[in-house]
């Protein structure tokens, strides 16, 4: 194991290690099974693939910061919820803990995310960071170090989203603000999440930026609060024409035009408009329309 071990609680590392779980994904796969691209056969029948995969995603975007410099994105996409499971019955887990209708709605099901080369690529993925977490977050830092630096020479600033289609607790296993400290170029972890407020209560690394999405359950806004008070953003979808109504009021910010949510203020309540499966929602559960979000402004504001 390369020397990115020292910025792992490496306790917590080892307990994922050792559970059941990780012994069974482990009998079933290698690391290089999991993280090696197939080969396939051209038509000519010269073969392409079998290179080892990437964590990060390839795709990066920027964003200008209000001092000019700029911001370059990298993202994780691993599988949401139970869609791991639903490939490898065998393998009992979920990925996103706290997830309940967002799970039949989520990014996995936009764009090239639907194709079933995407979807066994975050399952492998996946299925790596389950069987072999310290491999997994090792390649991750080094991923992340190589970006940083890239952004740095570039004079740019990197800014890293582990949880694109998950919903893991990274500062439990990562040492976030010494990476941070030690690595020229990198900014800020940052993610969407619906677990609730007992993540905030003790506090985050500094280098860690949380938005917390508002669903459809009882506890919803006690979770948002709780996010709110400690000054990260609260995220609400809606339907197009629901959130046009309220993008006027105060702390509203648009998240549709930029994905990127450490630059917002603190306190800010994101909207966003329904994509992919979440068009097809009532609004009232996972969709919430224009006056949940009008009571929810006044109760910041309070």
């Amino acid at each position: 194991m390369n020397n990115y071990s020292k910025y792992l609680n490496l306790m917590a590392v080892n307990r994922l290690h050792n559970r059941q779980l990780a012994k069974d994904v482990r009998a079933k796969f290698s690391w290089d099974d999991l993280m090696t691209t197939p080969t396939r056969t051209r038509k000519d029948g010269s073969e392409y693939g079998g290179n080892p995969r990437s964590i990060l995603a390839t795709t990066s975007h920027k964003f200008e910061m209000k001092n000019g410099k700029k911001i370059r994105t990298v993202g994780v996409y691993l599988a949401p919820a139970d869609e791991a499971t639903r490939v490898y019955p065998e393998f009992k887990f979920t990925m996103c803990s706290n997830s309940g209708n967002c799970k039949n709605a989520c990014l996995n099901t936009t764009g090239q995310m639907v194709t079933n080369f995407a979807m066994m690529t975050r399952v492998h993925k996946t299925l790596a960071w389950i069987g072999y977490p310290e491999k997994y977050l090792n390649q991750y830092l080094k991923e992340l170090a190589d970006e940083s630096r890239r952004a740095f020479n570039a004079g740019e600033e990197l800014h890293a989203r582990g949880n694109g289609t998950s919903d893991q607790m990274w500062e439990r296993y990562i040492l976030m603000d010494l990476f941070k400290a030690c690595h020229v170029g990198f900014g800020t972890f940052y993610d969407y999440t619906k677990l609730g407020k007992r993540r905030v209560k003790n506090g985050l690394p500094d280098s860690y930026h949380l938005t917390f999405s508002i669903d459809e359950k009882s506890n919803t806004l006690q979770n948002a609060m709780a996010y709110h008070d400690a000054g990260y953003s609260i995220a609400v979808v809606l339907h197009k024409s629901e959130k046009q109504k309220i993008l006027h009021l105060p702390n509203i910010i648009d998240g549709d035009l930029s994905d990127h949510r450490p630059i917002d203020p603190p306190g800010s309540i994101v909207v966003l408009y329904s994509k992919g499966k979440a068009r097809s929602l009532k609004s009232g559960g996972f969709i919430k329309d224009s006056s949940f979000v009008e009571s929810m402004v006044t109760t910041c504001m309070v």
